[in-house]
């Protein structure tokens, strides 16, 4: 059974989370994710790599990096996730910090009560705005107590050995805020659609159009929170049907895009 608590704060989420993953398959969003796993057992894996994690573990996820979590007991597993894009704002710290793929087999005790700190905020008699500046304030916190523990991180490799993947990975990040086609990327780097596809499923575990979406919905969710009309937002990231960008940004951030809190 998945119990979930979730608040956003324009671009950022945080999710508290017991019981059933979202996903056990292979990953790879256009997003950074800080997860502190905090039960039961699981195994952390990237492409080179298999890492058993024990409850406490804090892992740095920067976005496009492959990986995938092994979750024996899914009834069991807590965890505390953290995602978010290159913030303006902050641009500076998250670049210092999600560079590749570290693990934290301790975090200090501040990191620690940072994230207790949030679970706690959702029992707590304060409004949402109120909510959401916390998130904001502990994230920043967070963002800072991680540069000054840099020494204890221990970095995985997760370098994509397939240069079409590296390439195409480049290719979308350039173009995705147009209407592109798998035929056209894969045009441009001089494979057959269904190499690139095959190439894409089995390097990374999803696919192509899956990557694509899901990083134009980050986009849209991002230019939405600094104000703009989502029905500006969904064309300028590549969308071209409204009524399929908002069920998908529904589905993804659990909110219409009108309701998107903005800066």
């Amino acid at each position: 059974m998945r119990q979930e608590n979730r608040t956003t704060k324009d671009a950022l989420l945080f999710r508290y989370a017991k019981g059933q993953s979202l996903t056990d398959a292979p990953e790879i969003h256009p997003y950074h994710e800080i997860l502190y796993f905090m039960g039961d057992t699981a195994t952390f894996l990237t492409k080179k790599e298999k890492l058993p994690l024990k409850p406490g573990v804090l892992l740095l996820i920067p976005k496009e990096s492959y990986h995938q979590f092994a979750i024996p007991n899914q009834d069991l597993y807590e965890r505390c996730v953290l995602n978010f894009p290159d913030l303006a704002e902050l641009s500076d710290l998250i670049a210092s910090i999600m560079t590749e793929i570290q693990i934290l087999s301790n975090p200090n005790a501040i990191i620690r009560q940072l994230f207790h700190r949030l679970i706690q905020s959702f029992s707590e008699p304060i409004s949402e705005e109120e909510q959401k500046i916390l998130l904001y304030g502990i994230f920043s916190q967070l963002l800072l107590e991680l540069k000054l523990q840099s020494g204890t991180r221990t970095t995985l490799s997760t370098h994509h050995e397939n240069p079409l993947i590296a390439e195409a990975l480049r290719w979308i990040d350039r173009n995705y805020q147009t209407p592109v086609t798998l035929s056209e990327i894969a045009k441009s780097l001089r494979v057959s659609p269904s190499s690139l596809s095959h190439a894409f499923r089995e390097e990374l575990g999803i696919s192509v159009y899956r990557y694509i979406t899901e990083k134009r919905l980050i986009a849209a969710h991002h230019l939405i929170s600094r104000g703009m009309p989502p029905s500006e937002a969904y064309l300028q990231c590549g969308w071209s049907d409204y009524s399929s960008f908002y069920r998908a940004y529904k589905k993804m951030f659990r909110t219409k895009p009108s309701e998107t809190s903005s800066y």
